[in-house]
């Protein structure tokens, strides 16, 4: 396998903070864009399977799961039965399973879309993340994950957008990506 992070300079790779993404559509005008990426080095077919558990409802959220599933270990292997999720289908969001995403669009080793809207601190609030793959040569993935966030009134759309969700939520999808990239890394060498 190809170590595509020494031989990035010879490959022109989309600067993900101006890229238009699948589902940034879904709210136009979000004040919050939040995208971190990472290089894989197997085949989308891999890691679209690890994106079709996360949730509370499958294997967790690959990321700090005392924070967000309950202390329970996310399940480091793919399970039969999981490979796929579709369009109206929820998506837990927390152990109690009281919280759910909605998934917006499963384009099967494309893109993944969730998000969902309510209220909170007051306020309306809707969002979108989503998880898009793009392959690399033979045996490589770029996978790119992006938050968008709309709220009201304007000073809980400040408040979560700058000083609540950026350092939970990068942490946390950090985390998941690199767990993400060590489970799928490691089956494809298997």
């Amino acid at each position: 396998m190809k170590h595509y992070e020494t031989i990035l300079g010879k490959m022109k790779l989309p600067d993900n903070d101006e890229r238009i993404l699948p589902g940034d559509d879904r709210i136009a005008e979000a004040k919050y864009i939040y995208t971190q990426a990472t290089i894989i080095e197997a085949p989308p077919t891999i890691v679209w399977r690890y994106l079709m558990q996360l949730g509370c409802d499958r294997a967790g959220w690959y990321s700090i799961d005392l924070l967000d599933h309950g202390g329970v270990p996310s399940i480091n292997h793919l399970v039969e039965g999981w490979e796929t999720r579709t369009p109206g289908d929820k998506v837990s969001a927390t152990p109690a399973r009281d919280s759910f995403f909605n998934v917006y669009e499963a384009e099967k080793e494309k893109n993944f879309i969730i998000g969902g809207e309510g209220t909170r601190l007051g306020g309306d609030f809707k969002m979108s993340w989503a998880f898009v793959l793009d392959q690399i040569g033979e045996d490589a993935t770029l996978l790119s994950a992006r938050v968008r966030m709309k709220a009201a009134p304007k000073w809980s759309e400040w408040l979560q957008g700058n000083l609540l969700a950026p350092p939970m939520h990068g942490l946390m999808q950090h985390v998941q990506l690199k767990t993400i990239k060590r489970m799928v890394e490691r089956d494809a060498e298997m």
